[in-house]
């Protein structure tokens, strides 16, 4: 007698956003002329344990989010150095990312 395969549902991951200790020093020096409150729950991503080699993870709702990405934006209209617009470009990118991820 033939048995009928198993159908299992696919496994799937819910990968958290991280960035590193030197992406979030830099979100927060963007962030913190236009929104204090918000720079400092970034900043507490970190919560004591700093190490530059680690990655920390993204535990922000998708308003703080956007706000992040709107003040980084704002920060590069400013900038003249083009080697920090690159880095600062790169950051955008990587919290544009990170909207709509649920």
């Amino acid at each position: 007698m033939l048995s009928t395969p198993e159908i299992t549902p696919a496994l799937t991951t819910k990968l958290t956003p991280e960035l590193t200790q030197a992406a979030l020093d830099l979100t927060i020096k963007a962030v913190k002329p236009h929104h204090p409150s918000l720079a400092l729950k970034v900043q507490n991503l970190m919560a004591g344990k700093r190490n530059i080699s680690e990655s920390y993870k993204i535990d922000l709702d998708q308003n703080e989010i956007s706000s992040i990405v709107n003040s980084i934006i704002v920060e590069l209209q400013v900038i003249h150095d083009p080697g920090m617009m690159v880095v600062m470009q790169a950051l955008l990118e990587d919290w544009e990312s990170f909207l709509h991820k649920d």
